[in-house]
């Protein structure tokens, strides 16, 4: 009962930009620390994570962002599936349960409910994008749009949770 709470009042949280930990004053102002912490609080206890520099180029990436923020920016080769809009039919027609996947959202909270949702399925080696796509871009690691070209932009989900970008990210709403 506890965690079923907790985890309500996480979900309500993520939406209004008021999660557990306190957001920063501005943008970019947070220690890697900071980012850390607020990145473990999102993702939840109960899928590991994977941290953007231990991913690997064999791994299944997965974007449980809806289309609108998946537009603006993603991880090269990773597909689309969405979180209110997820259907578990559509990864049985792409991986096999043994395959290593990875699930990656804003910051891990949404991410971390469609991991569950798979290892619920079957699927053994399932990783939650540790600080997301927002980790991602503030190692400056490559990120492209919907036609596949480079860009830097990132969808920022709101201007509260934007501020867990690194100033300097381009940011679009």
């Amino acid at each position: 009962m506890i965690k079923q709470v907790r985890n309500i009042v996480l979900l309500v949280a993520s939406f209004v930009g008021l999660g557990c930990m306190p957001l920063p004053a501005q943008r970019g102002a947070f220690t890697d620390q900071e980012f850390k912490d607020m990145a473990t609080e999102m993702a939840g206890d109960k899928v590991a994570t994977v941290d953007p520099h231990e991913v690997s180029k064999d791994a299944v990436l997965l974007d449980a962002r809806p289309a609108s923020e998946y537009s603006v920016s993603h991880i090269p080769g990773a597909a689309r599936i969405g979180y209110k809009d997820f259907d578990i039919a559509t990864i049985e027609s792409q991986c096999d349960v043994t395959d290593t996947i990875i699930v990656y959202c804003s910051v891990g909270y949404r991410s971390g409910k469609v991991a569950e949702k798979l290892q619920r399925a079957g699927y053994r080696n399932v990783y939650n994008l540790k600080g997301g796509l927002f980790s991602w871009a503030n190692q400056d690691r490559e990120l492209v749009d919907e036609a596949n070209n480079t860009t830097e932009a990132v969808h920022g989900y709101n201007k509260k949770w934007a501020k867990w970008l690194k100033e300097g990210v381009p940011v679009s709403y």
